[in-house]
């Protein structure tokens, strides 16, 4: 998988079923996965496969919304605060 390799590569879910996700998690740290739904009819399976999930709290957390948090607004953030040197 590319993502092992390339640091600025994040993987979307969606497609996955549980034993696969389970599989990426032992080859990706879950700080570079997140969830999705292709449809909204799939998202309330898409919420259940990682709430459900067979790992810790944490790992679930990321996967939920830690991972997009940090990709989608801490560079925003970040930018955001940034003050330029007097």
């Amino acid at each position: 998988m590319a993502v092992t390799f390339c640091q600025n590569i994040y993987l979307e879910l969606s497609s996955l079923s549980s034993h696969l996700v389970l599989e990426v998690l032992s080859q990706v740290p879950p700080s570079r996965l997140m969830i999705g739904s292709d449809l909204p009819e799939n998202l309330e399976d898409e919420l259940g496969k990682i709430v459900h999930l067979d790992a810790d709290s944490r790992t679930r957390a990321d996967i939920l919304w830690h991972t997009a948090w940090n990709v989608l607004h801490a560079p925003r953030i970040a930018a955001a605060v940034r003050t330029e040197p007097v």
